[in-house]
């Protein structure tokens, strides 16, 4: 889409401009920037000769510009000040200067320059200001030619009055010429929107127009007559008498700004234009005629405009701002010290020269992606440093985007982030220590239970082989005598002997308890035999998972694992009841670290109970674990009908080495742990209900795939 042309021309022609500055880049950027306000740019130049070249060339092909912006620091052997008096002394086209430095405004005010672009400047700013800087040049273009048809109205008229042969219908017709003309002027003035007035040579006002009654809040008929000077306390006339003198026998106009009070208190912020009237070689003019330019909005414009760049540039945070195409205009400080370039270096350039290669297409793809859509990103990456030297960043980018919504800019907020990873890094290191420790803990508390479990099958394992042992003695006899029959060639007959042998061996075994009781030996023996193994089993998939990296998991089969470890921990105070959803999917995690977790409910749920019914109760409680498929999860509830939990400890459970248990029972760890597990690495949730004297039930959320975030607040539903 073309930009709207700014059309500011009597003839409804785009206002023309030529630039002038040593840069070529600035040169380029201001190209773009006018062309995107709108302005039509008839020739660019790098020095003040060559300007005058082609200023010399335009107006032998009638393409004059109407207005010339320039550079006043020109590296060269003519500055900006002087090329400017050049161009104005030839060819009479007035200068906006542009500048970094505000020191130079009072040299270059000799000049009287119709305006100021402070570099950097944004599109708003340039088109303010030379908007303002043609409707000067209007003014003055008008005001020189009113001047000028009065002149010659006037000069018909003494014509008109020395010819005394003219005819009577002649000489009034050239009254009425002169009344109209006039009539006129009085008309231009007073429809001109800006304040306007004119005095004699002694500043005594002579005439007005309504805008300029207006200002001073008097009606025209008191305002003629009056002095200006004595009207806002030489604010408007503060001018020295060389000055009038100068414009009554040189001619030009003279500009500087005042502030003057309104009608309705405040005040207001104007460039006054002075000139005089009816100079001409051989005399001087016969009075002053002034214009008074609102400039109060543009003053708190670039007052606001100054204010957000000294705002960003104390700023903490890197901020750059770049064009849509990614060239750097502005950096603060703080970027400065991030990134050791500095602004002069910066500028220019693409933000790609902070590539360390760390990070790869696909990120910037869709980095890029987001933003050209109009979208605001934010992110992390690894850049480098001027020194080589890399660094952790957290950015943000959003798009700035013209009236018409296209995309002119954009901004990045830059935040070092490398002492907050390194402490992230370590803060893992620690967490999967402290991870480990609680599971050795976890395994020592364990091992005392799980000796026992595994000592009673043992134990009847014993008896039973003993058992075994002397039936099979008693049995001995037998098994040798047959032994020996089965061992005679076939068809030798049994003699008497070995027949009375087998009898007798026979009444020393009691055969119908041992063939009751042997296979009853056996199948407890195997029995037991199982019982151990499965809790080896279980304990060496508790302790000792076999993988560092997150799998695919069956949890109801880790659930069922860890029951078998923690058997010790709940059969004397609880029975335990599963209802373990039969096609629950895998999930991806650390089973060490899921095996923990499930381990530290049960064991607190456990805990919970023996503190409710007391030591050595004959009564026991219930622990219920329950798992159930969760739209892109698992969902895993454990439940208990212990004490229930405080209400004034509820919004600390879950926080490091809190525990309410007596010492030698807790670290106060398992539930920060499952914390940190559940929510942190795998992006799950916890939450829990409690009632006090009726129990607990803590809800476990896993998502299929693991989502990692930072520390959230954690939902709690309790009852009273």
């Amino acid at each position: 889409m073309q930009p709207d042309r700014v059309d500011l021309s009597p003839d409804g022609q785009p206002s023309s401009l030529f630039i002038l500055d040593d840069d070529p880049l600035c040169l380029q950027i201001v190209e773009y920037q006018l062309q995107c306000a709108g302005f039509a740019i008839v020739g660019m130049a790098t020095s003040a000769d060559k300007a005058m070249e082609q200023i010399g060339a335009l107006e032998g092909i009638g393409l004059l510009p109407e207005l010339l912006l320039c550079d006043i620091c020109l590296v060269q052997e003519c500055d900006g000040l002087e090329a400017a008096r050049r161009i104005w002394e030839r060819f009479r086209i007035p200068v906006v200067f542009m500048t970094a430095y505000t020191d130079v405004f009072e040299k270059a005010s000799q000049l009287h320059p119709y305006g100021y672009l402070i570099k950097p400047c944004n599109e708003h700013q340039i088109r303010a200001v030379l908007e303002i800087a043609f409707r000067q040049k209007r003014a003055r273009d008008a005001l020189e030619q009113a001047s000028r048809e009065l002149m010659e109205k006037e000069s018909r008229l003494c014509v008109a009055l020395a010819d005394a042969q003219r005819m009577l219908v002649d000489r009034v017709q050239a009254e009425m010429e002169l009344r109209d003309a006039q009539q006129l002027l009085a008309d231009l003035i007073q429809s001109i929107p800006n304040p306007v007035y004119w005095t004699n040579t002694e500043s005594i006002i002579m005439g007005c127009n309504s805008a300029f009654c207006e200002l001073a809040g008097i009606v025209k008929e008191k305002l003629n007559g009056c002095s200006i000077t004595g009207m806002w306390s030489g604010a408007v006339t503060g001018l020295w008498s060389a000055v009038d003198t100068h414009l009554l026998y040189e001619g030009g106009i003279h500009v500087h700004e005042c502030t003057l009070p309104r009608v309705d208190g405040s005040t207001g912020c104007f460039m006054h234009y002075k000139s005089a009237v009816g100079v001409t070689a051989d005399k001087p003019g016969n009075g002053f005629i002034g214009v008074l330019l609102d400039i109060t909005d543009r003053k708190t414009l670039e007052q606001e405009s100054s204010l957000r760049l000294r705002a960003l540039d104390v700023a903490v945070d890197g901020i750059v701002i770049t064009t849509r195409d990614g060239i750097i205009l502005y950096v603060n400080h703080a970027f400065e010290t991030l990134t050791g370039y500095s602004a002069s270096e910066a500028l220019g350039k693409n933000p790609r020269v902070l590539k360390s290669g760390k990070m790869d297409v696909s990120f910037y793809n869709k980095m890029w992606t987001q933003l050209k859509n109009g979208q605001s990103w934010s992110g992390e990456l690894i850049n480098k440093r001027k020194d080589g030297t890399l660094y952790h960043e957290a950015m943000t980018i959003a798009p700035v985007t013209s009236a018409e919504g296209v995309i002119t800019h954009y901004v990045a907020i830059k935040q070092d982030i490398t002492q907050r990873k390194e402490f992230e890094h370590q803060h893992t290191q620690m967490e999967g220590q402290l991870l480990h420790a609680q599971k050795m803990e976890s395994i020592g508390q364990l091992a005392a239970g799980i000796a026992h479990e595994i000592n009673t099958p043992t134990q009847f394992v014993n008896d039973n082989v003993h058992f075994l042992q002397t039936s099979f003695q008693e049995l001995r006899p037998v098994l040798e005598v047959m032994n020996e029959l089965l061992s005679r060639p076939a068809g030798k007959p049994v003699s008497t002997s070995v027949v009375e042998g087998m009898l007798e061996a026979f009444k020393t075994v009691d055969g119908g308890y041992l063939m009751e009781e042997i296979p009853h030996a056996i199948e407890e023996t195997l029995g037991g035999i199982q019982r151990v193994a499965s809790i080896v089993k279980a304990m060496k998939e508790f302790s000792h998972p076999g993988v560092k990296e997150m799998t695919r998991v069956d949890l109801n089969h880790a659930i069922l694992n860890t029951i078998t470890v923690a058997r010790n921990e709940w059969k004397y105070v609880a029975e335990l009841t599963t209802d373990l959803d039969p096609n629950l999917p895998s999930v991806t995690c650390l089973l060490g670290e899921f095996n923990q977790v499930i381990l530290n409910f049960i064991v607190n749920a456990a805990h919970a109970i023996e503190d409710k019914l007391g030591h050595n109760s004959d009564k026991k409680g219930l622990i219920h674990v329950q798992t159930r498929t969760d739209g892109g999860g698992v969902s895993i509830a454990i439940s208990d009908n212990g004490t229930g939990i405080p209400e004034q400890h509820r919004s600390r459970i879950f926080d490091p080495f809190f525990t309410t248990k007596d010492v030698g029972r807790g670290t106060g760890q398992g539930l920060t742990i499952a914390h940190s597990v559940i929510v942190e690495k795998l992006g799950g949730s916890i939450s829990f209900e409690t009632q006090m004297g009726v129990g607990t039930t803590f809800h476990i959320h896993v998502p299929s795939t693991p989502q990692p975030k930072q520390k959230s607040a954690l939902s709690t539903l309790s009852t009273p």
